[in-house]
């Protein structure tokens, strides 16, 4: 059998057109091929942005543990209580514990209103005290206060010389004393 020359013109016309046909069938194969190597190229800069993230844990962790443990001391520098109310009751018994120290009887102790800060987490606890006192417990009694482990400071004092009978050189001071409280209700004490 002999296939004339149109007929073989013909079936590779139609081969052609068949070869084409597949191409055009599964050319998303072939796209994809191209597209999945610039996927796994992807994947592979993702890949190493996470062994990277991975490497950083141990850095860290130290540095959680670090801030951490500076949180704690520093909540340790707040006034004790959960309310303003307890704060406050703290604050009074530092005062006291203070004044004691220096032989000095507070005659009137109040609380004062609360004071809010820029950091919405803090509130200023303050009280008000007078006492009579030498200059020298006076001054004692003001560094024991700036100089207490918790954070407190003399936010206003006026000084009146007492004069009356045997009272010479003693003063009527009122300081107004202010320590600051956490207010998120995370300090547990």
């Amino acid at each position: 059998m002999k296939i004339t020359r149109e007929r073989r013109n013909i079936l590779i016309c139609g081969v052609v057109l068949i070869l084409f046909g597949m191409l055009y069938r599964n050319f998303h194969l072939i796209e994809d091929l191209g597209s999945s190597k610039s996927e796994i190229r992807l994947k592979q800069k993702q890949l190493l942005k996470y062994q990277q993230k991975v490497s950083e844990k141990p850095v860290l962790e130290k540095r959680y543990v670090r801030l951490t443990r500076l949180a704690e001391r520093s909540e340790a520098d707040l006034l004790n209580g959960k309310t303003p109310a307890l704060a406050a009751v703290d604050l009074q018994n530092i005062v006291n514990e203070i004044a004691d120290g220096e032989d000095i009887v507070i005659k009137t102790m109040r609380v004062m209103p609360n004071r809010t800060f820029d950091h919405p987490s803090f509130l200023g606890i303050s009280v008000q005290l007078t006492f009579s006192s030498t200059i020298s417990q006076l001054w004692k009694l003001l560094y024991r206060i700036e100089s207490f482990p918790k954070i407190l400071k003399v936010t206003d004092i006026k000084i009146v010389r007492n004069s009356g009978q045997n009272l010479e050189g003693l003063l009527l001071p009122t300081l107004t004393v202010e320590g600051v409280m956490d207010v998120t209700g995370e300090v547990e004490k």
